[in-house]
Formats: C-alpha cells, sequence, structure tokens
C-alpha cells in the first residue's frame, strides 16, 4: 500500500472511530497472528499516520502485552514490524470502506470524514429525546428574547440544524431541522469548534476558510476569537455567515454528546437586545443541565 494511501487510511479510520479508536485499534491487535517468513522493521511516525492516530496506536500497543505483536516505543517514532502494520493498514481500510458503502460516514478529501446520510438517519432518532427535552426551554428562550432559538450539532466541519423555535415578528430567520451551515460562521459552530485545539480545528477545517461575507473570520481570527470563546463559554456571530444576521450561542453537553443553542435574527435586533440573549441562553443552559442531570 502506497504511503499516501497508508496516511489517508489513518486519518480517515482516526476520523471515525474518534476517542474509540484506540479501542478499535485494540481489537485488532489482539486478532493478529505472526506468521513465519521475512518480516521487515517499519518506522511509523506521526507524520506518517497523523497524530491523532499516532497517540491511539500507541496507547492500544501499551494495553497489554501480545504474544504476537512486538514494538518499540522511541519516543519519536514506534517500530513495528511491517507484516502487522500490513495487517492494521488493510482492515482500517475495510472498516472505512465498509462504513461508506453503508452511508454511515462520507470521505471528503484529504482525511475529512463527515456522517453520512445513512447515520444522519439513525442519529436523528437519539438526538430526539434531547430535542423534546430542550423544546421547551428553546420556547422560554425564543419568547424572553423575541428571537429564533435553535438546537445545533456537528456534521464533520458543517452545523445541522436539530431543532429550532421561530421568532413570532415580522423580519425573522427561519432555519429548518436539518439545515446545514459553516461551522466557523456560525456562533454555535464555534461553540463546537472551542472544544478542540487549535491543530484540531485546522485538521478539521483545512488551512483556509470561505470567505462568506464581508465580515468572515479568516482563520487565525477565527483561532484567536476560540480562545475567547473557551474563557467566556459563549459566542457570537456578526453577519459572518449571511448578511444582515448575528447570533449569540452557548454549549449544550449530554450523554448523547456537544450541542449548542443559538439565538438568531437580524443584526440590529440581535445587537441592542444582546445582553439579555446572552442571560437568556446561560438560564437555558443552566435549566437544560439540572434537567439532563435529573433524568439521568
Amino acid at each position: 500500500m502506497e504511503s499516501t494511501i497508508v496516511a489517508e487510511v489513518w486519518r480517515c479510520a482516526s476520523a471515525c472511530y474518534g476517542n474509540r479508536f484506540a479501542e478499535a485499534l485494540d481489537e485488532l491487535l489482539d486478532g493478529y497472528v505472526r506468521k513465519s517468513g521475512k518480516d521487515e522493521p517499519v518506522r511509523i511516525t506521526a507524520d506518517c499516520i497523523g497524530e491523532e492516530a499516532y497517540v491511539a496506536l500507541l496507547a492500544a500497543l501499551r494495553v497489554k502485552p501480545r504474544r504476537h505483536v512486538s514494538y518499540y516505543d522511541h519516543g519519536w517514532h514506534i517500530e513495528l514490524r511491517s507484516w502487522l502494520f500490513a495487517h492494521l493498514c488493510l482492515n482500517l481500510q475495510r472498516m472505512v470502506e465498509a462504513l461508506t458503502l453503508e452511508g454511515l460516514v462520507e470521505v471528503r478529501g484529504r482525511g475529512a470524514v463527515c456522517l453520512g446520510p445513512a447515520f444522519l438517519k439513525l442519529a436523528s432518532h437519539s438526538h430526539v429525546d434531547l430535542t423534546r427535552v430542550a423544546r421547551p426551554f428553546l420556547e422560554e428562550v425564543a419568547l424572553a428574547t423575541g428571537e429564533t432559538a435553535v438546537l445545533v450539532s456537528a456534521n464533520g466541519a458543517e452545523l445541522i440544524v436539530l431543532h429550532a423555535v421561530i421568532s413570532d415578528q415580522a423580519l425573522r430567520v427561519t432555519p429548518v431541522g436539518g439545515m446545514l451551515y459553516s461551522m466557523y460562521a456560525t456562533s454555535g459552530g464555534k461553540i463546537l469548534l472551542s472544544r478542540l485545539t487549535d491543530d484540531e480545528v485546522k485538521r478539521l477545517l483545512g488551512d483556509s476558510v470561505d470567505t462568506l461575507t464581508p465580515h468572515t473570520l479568516a482563520l487565525d481570527q477565527l483561532l484567536a476569537e476560540l480562545q475567547q470563546v473557551r474563557d467566556e463559554g459563549v459566542a457570537y456571530s456578526r453577519q459572518e455567515h449571511t448578511m444582515g444576521i448575528d447570533s449569540v450561542a452557548v454549549g449544550i453537553r449530554s450523554p448523547q454528546g456537544r450541542y449548542a443553542v443559538e439565538v438568531v435574527g437580524p443584526s440590529w435586533r440581535i445587537a441592542q437586545a444582546e445582553e439579555l440573549i446572552k442571560a437568556s441562553l446561560q438560564k437555558c443552559q443552566a435549566d437544560l443541565a439540572r434537567t439532563m442531570h435529573n433524568i439521568d
């Protein structure tokens, strides 16, 4: 397998499995049986398979000793045997291909993976309970602010709308469940991106982002703002996705994953009521956290 293909396979598999990638590798290592014959040493680095995959591989190797698995940790690289590495590469490739064929993931570009249509259909059922729990709190936010309140989640580098309570004002924003938006230009997207490190954000978004409006932040500006979001717990989008539209968001953490609640509306109204919106969202965040804790 060529080195470029190897790197692609490991990066895609790492993106698919996320923080459970080490567990998947652990199972593959358990199933490996060394064959007789020439078996050359190979040097594995973070540049070769990706930093996250490298960390996961090392963690899986350290879980326990295995009769047919030998390795050496040299600090900056791992030395494996060629047949073992081939075993891992081929099985990871099959796993990614199987997920792709089933429509559970889509591979978009170099190492970029997002949820596929079949997974979104399944995942929509897992979002149902949270949507049901969140709905009255979204309605409370919409009533208090007079603007549209939206529950959102991440789908790769995009933001997906799960539920919206639409403002009753004549001039309003009307997102529909299932709509996708560029994560980097929305307040809810910034909340979700703030949970990642700067390196993880760069891997997700690439070396640059598309300019959607004259107010869209460049990548270096976005990274600087994400640090402020991490510090304050509140994110803003000021005409960065669509001219004339602003939004404010806070994060929601549930057993199903991370979400965000946004208030979105015309720029001038959002600017005038920013403190009220922020307070309403923080109350929603606290009420939802308390409710989900009681349910657990």
